[in-house]
């Protein structure tokens, strides 16, 4: 169930138990749009914490040849869009330190702690009755990404996926290439996640949900 972002315990929680120094002070979340955003799930691995958000769902008519992707009755039948953001903590701590004259400066304050929320991916889902389509889920090159990225590419579509699934979606479809990633490698993580080739539809793979 999605939960909203602001002041939400269970991603306070998680930043209390990936950064320490933050058990001891009061923290507030802040993030772009933080009243529209939701709170969809998780991105770990032992050294990274991060988070999904979602945001507000559109509602849409798409031309039958949008996505070329798609048969034309099925562009018919989309009528949903979401953005999705990987975001990552990046706590700002307001210390408020003390000088006197020939001894070093002493911290005596340490104020209620920002924690931004830096997006760092996006995935866009278009969907409606039994179809969708997974577009562009991807992390973004400019910020540092951890060595295992592998692991938590993997975690940023098993929740698009899994989101798709509970709006009752049955076919996820996307290209099997993308710009941004080596061809071969590509083409591999999504086998390993379940997307075969559609027959008569050129760079189509489709995933079958249970």
């Amino acid at each position: 169930m999605e939960e909203p972002i602001k002041d939400n315990l269970n991603i306070l929680f998680l930043l209390h138990q990936r950064f320490k120094y933050l058990n001891n002070h009061p923290c507030i979340l802040e993030c772009n749009d933080i009243e529209n955003a939701c709170y969809i799930g998780n991105l770990r691995t032992d050294n990274f914490i991060g988070f999904v958000l979602g945001y507000e769902i559109s509602e849409v008519s798409l031309k039958p040849d949008h996505f070329k992707l798609l048969e034309e009755t099925e562009n018919l039948q989309i009528t949903k869009y979401r953005m999705l953001n990987a975001v990552k903590p990046w706590p700002q701590p307001n210390i408020s330190i003390g000088m006197n004259e020939g001894h070093p400066g002493e911290v005596i304050e340490i104020q209620e702690i920002p924690v931004i929320l830096k997006n760092f991916g996006s995935a866009q889902l278009w969907w409606g009755e039994k179809v969708a389509v997974l577009w562009e889920a991807f992390f973004d090159e400019k910020f540092d990404i951890p060595l295992d990225s592998d692991m938590l590419l993997n975690q940023l579509w098993q929740n698009c996926e899994s989101f798709l699934a509970h709006q009752g979606v049955r076919h996820i479809y996307t290209y099997n290439r993308d710009p941004r990633f080596e061809t071969d490698w590509y083409q591999s993580f999504l086998k390993q996640r379940g997307y075969q080739s559609v027959k008569q539809r050129p760079a189509t793979v489709c995933k079958l949900m249970a």
